[in-house]
């Protein structure tokens, strides 16, 4: 009976783990074949929007015209002021997702294309070219970055970096530079 038991544990265990080392696979993939591509380009012209959804903070939609020459000249065309990310718009999928912990693929998406996929994961923050202004901003700024990918063509579509909204209360000062207290996350990232 023990003997039996035994048995069927390692079966279960040889095919969940089959089945997480295949996504992971599957991940690997994903981003060596968008790698490869991206490799093979040796500039490119880009229309893009870029929009912002936070609270207390407007921006409309912008729209960009970019142009990228190997090894690294890059003229960016737009009319008026706008905001543009100042890291992962001109490097490689591979150095953008090392920059994500957490990766899987993620099968929730709606209104998806045939051929598209979406890698989630979560941004490190000590990879932007950003600092924090104090101790608030690192404990409510843990973005989560989707990226989807056209895999017919194996080119990046779309990235949205997603974050939390938060509630605080200023109260005395509990450390050096940190006199707020987090009362509730209003609206999980979505």
């Amino acid at each position: 009976m023990t003997k039996n038991i035994m048995i069927i544990f390692i079966i279960i265990y040889y095919l969940f783990s089959s089945l997480f080392s295949n996504e992971q696979g599957s991940l690997d993939r994903i981003i060596n074949n968008t790698e490869k591509k991206f490799r093979l380009v040796d500039d490119y012209e880009v229309k893009m929007i870029i929009s912002m959804s936070i609270p207390a903070f407007r921006m409309p939609k912008k729209k960009y015209h970019i142009f990228f020459k190997q090894p690294n000249k890059i003229k960016i065309k737009s009319r008026g002021f706008g905001v543009l990310p100042r890291t992962g718009m001109f490097t490689s999928p591979k150095e953008n997702f090392d920059n994500l912990t957490d990766i899987k693929i993620n099968n929730r998406i709606e209104n998806l294309k045939k051929d598209n996929i979406v890698i989630s994961g979560n941004l490190i923050l000590d990879s932007l070219a950003l600092d924090m202004p104090n101790d608030y901003a690192k404990l409510t700024f843990k973005p989560t970055v989707d990226v989807v990918i056209d895999t017919s063509n194996w080119v990046i579509t779309r990235v949205t970096t997603k974050i939390d909204t938060v509630k605080i209360m200023e109260t005395r000062p509990l450390s050096k530079r940190k006199n707020w207290r987090l009362l509730e996350i209003l609206e999980k990232a979505k």
